[in-house]
């Protein structure tokens, strides 16, 4: 089964009872989120919001050995605006130093490893895609490579 538990503030309190017996968790963040403020916060920026929500989640103890996989979405986006809204130029992201989508990409993705406690739990446990939700060939293949995830972790689990 697949619960989508909405990323809106609202929608939060809803997740608990949800998590026993969780075998994985995809964590959906939008990269081209990162020069916008929330719906709800006008103040908060999105990308922050998301790398503080995995961080809460991630921590939690339902989720200790359980395999997390990150979606980085709407990379096409994200490449699009590179050029016309610099991360650097963002007060959250001023210590950004890079230049290229390759760059771009891997600084965001140490956000959300630097929210794991040790760097061992990230390489046992995170599972990153960059994806576009819009590329059919891309989501076969993500869905595809969490499927082998999560069976493997539950091969493990029974043997």
């Amino acid at each position: 089964e697949i619960y989508d538990v909405g990323g809106q503030r609202s929608e939060r309190k809803k997740w608990f009872p949800l998590f026993d017996d969780v075998t994985a968790v995809i964590f959906v963040a939008a990269l081209s989120g990162y020069d916008q403020m929330l719906q709800e916060d006008r103040r908060m920026n999105r990308l922050v919001e998301a790398v503080a929500l995995f961080r809460t989640i991630i921590t939690h103890s339902a989720f200790e050995n359980v395999p997390i996989m990150l979606f980085l979405n709407k990379k096409d986006l994200f490449q699009e605006k590179l050029p016309h809204s610099r991360i650097q130029d963002q007060k959250e992201f001023a210590d950004y130093t890079g230049n290229s989508y390759e760059q771009a990409t891997t600084y965001f993705e140490q956000k959300f490893q630097d929210c794991f406690p040790t760097k061992g739990d990230a390489k046992k446990n995170l599972y990153v895609h960059t994806t576009n939700a819009t590329d059919t060939t891309n989501v076969k293949f993500v869905w595809a490579s969490c499927a082998k995830i999560i069976l493997a972790q539950n091969f493990e689990e029974w043997h």
